[in-house]
């Protein structure tokens, strides 16, 4: 009996604890996407005959436990479809009714639904009134160049300069209106090829009338245009100028004499080869570092670079792949790993929001970091159904482009001569003394100058090379507690403090090696 009270009265505490809950700790803890809209429905009243009407938006204001920033839309059927079109913005949608409908009343619905999870949805009615007799909107008839550019003959390669523009819509009621400053759609290459005839100017006026003005232009063809010897890269292919700035700059080569194969796959040796190139094909040491790289492979010195400087890091088993397809999530790590080699801000990526790709799921975890700084770069593209295809090999066309985008957008880092003198110092000290040197903290460096250096005697008995960099610094070495001896570590004029040794004044001469590291000859308190 005593057992079973003990059970009751355990029992009423616990419901007297629920009870003093508050009610949200009690409730199901799955987020609530809601919101209000307004207006609940839109109508538009139209003549006979109409080409546009004014748009009107449809505003979510999130009131839901989960805050809600995006929506999505959608038609809720065929015939949905068939009165009116959208378009979405953030917590925004923006309609219009198709043109072309006939007399007589016309209904369809909206879906709007909450962009994470699609938990809620709620329907818009959008009601279109077709009446008889003249449109209560002025209609654009005509958009005409009323001044035209300064600027109609080019060459290849140049873009088109608007300088000298003026555009003008003209309307039914005969008013005109100056929209030189747009918004406007421009068709045309850029930059601009000898297929180029024409420039095409677009322009949709609030009431979403459309009207197009052309404006005729000479381009010249460039004969000497470094592609112009591959038979598969026509003058106007969109990817032209990409194959003419890989192969001007040395890094893609034809296939043959008069082929660029612009459609032909890429492999991962071919990837780290171009790499290598773009890095000015820095001399290298070290055995194959992968089990399927054969010393007298054509790319083992790309490889090896690339492994080096963490540009690559292999499959698990240690293998490479070098004749694999690159697929485009491999192709945006390597970059992402060479931008971050050069000092490159890839940052951009860290907010940027991929998932409105609908392959988004596809991309690899390891590879996130890298395709989202890609995209919100510019240098990956999706395709026109906003598919990113992160698994498709990337074909020597795109990687053309790519390259091109890449060098044109990101500047490698400056390192001054004295941020040299600190890298090399800690490679020195790591590489002689491995984990007993915890940190190396140079301080008070003098970079010796041209005229410096030829004054110097004790200088001339050294061969200094134009990139070299003679200085004098001091430096401190925190010292791993468990090394008793610190009196290795002190130069000449070197103190022990604790566990940091403070080394006054040293001079040296750092060669660069070209691949990232550093050498300092002549390294002491004197010459």
């Amino acid at each position: 009996m005593k057992h079973k009270t003990t059970i009751f009265t355990l029992s009423l505490i616990l419901l007297l604890a629920l009870a003093l809950l508050p009610a949200a700790a009690l409730a199901d803890e799955t987020p609530e996407y809601a919101w209000t809209i307004a207006p609940e429905g839109l109508t538009f009243t139209v003549a006979e005959g109409y080409e546009g009407a004014p748009s009107q938006e449809i505003n979510a204001v999130s009131t839901g436990t989960e805050e809600l920033t995006f929506i999505m839309a959608g038609y809720k059927d065929a015939a949905s479809q068939e009165i009116f079109e959208y378009s979405v913005g953030n917590m925004t949608a923006t309609v219009s009714p198709k043109p072309g409908l006939a007399i007589g009343t016309h209904t369809g619905y909206l879906v709007i639904s909450e962009w994470e999870d699609r938990v809620a949805e709620t329907e818009i009615p959008i009601t279109v009134i077709v009446t008889e007799g003249p449109s209560p909107y002025p209609t654009m008839t005509e958009l005409k160049i009323t001044a035209p550019p300064t600027k109609l003959s080019y060459k290849e390669g140049e873009s088109f300069d608007y300088d000298g523009l003026a555009l003008t819509a003209v309307y039914s009621d005969g008013s005109e209106k100056d929209v030189t400053d747009g918004p406007l759609e421009m068709r045309v290459n850029d930059p601009l090829t000898a297929a180029d005839t024409q420039v095409t100017f677009v322009y949709t006026d609030e009431n979403n009338y459309t009207r197009e003005a052309v404006q005729p232009i000479t381009v010249t063809e460039d004969p000497n245009r470094p592609s112009a010897a591959f038979t598969d890269v026509p003058a106007d292919a969109w990817f032209r100028f990409y194959v003419d700035y890989a192969v001007e700059n040395g890094l893609m080569y034809g296939t043959a004499t008069d082929k660029f194969e612009p459609n032909t796959p890429l492999t991962r040796a071919m990837l780290v080869t171009i790499l290598y190139r773009l890095e000015g094909e820095p001399t290298v040491e070290g055995e194959p570092p992968f089990s399927d790289v054969a010393a007298r492979q054509w790319y083992i010195y790309p490889v090896i670079w690339a492994k080096n400087n963490n540009v690559v890091a292999g499959y698990p088993d240690g293998t490479f792949h070098p004749n694999d397809i690159v697929t485009r999530e491999q192709f945006a790590a390597f970059l992402y790993r060479y931008a971050q080699l050069k000092g490159c801000d890839v940052s951009g990526g860290e907010g940027f929001t991929i998932d409105f790709y609908k392959d988004a799921a596809k991309i690899s975890g390891w590879a996130l970091p890298a395709m989202k700084w890609a995209c919100s770069s510019a240098l990956i593209l999706g395709d026109d159904d906003l598919n990113l295809m992160p698994l498709k090999g990337a074909n020597r066309a795109e990687t053309a482009a790519i390259l091109m985008r890449f060098t044109e957008s990101f500047e490698p880092a400056e390192v001054t001569p004295a941020e040299v003198v600190t890298i090399a110092l800690e490679q020195r000290f790591k590489e002689a003394y491995g984990d007993a040197v915890e940190e190396v903290v140079p301080s008070a460096i003098k970079i010796y100058t041209a005229e410096e250096i030829a004054a110097s005697e004790a200088l001339a008995a050294y061969e200094i090379g134009g990139n070299d960099i003679v200085f004098e610094a001091a430096y401190d070495l925190k010292i791993a507690e468990g090394v008793a001896d610190k009196t290795q570590f002190a130069a000449g004029n070197g103190e022990i403090d604790g566990q940091w040794v403070r080394n006054k004044h040293s001079l040296g001469i750092v060669k660069d090696n070209g691949n990232g590291t550093y050498t300092i000859d002549a390294f002491g308190t004197g010459w």
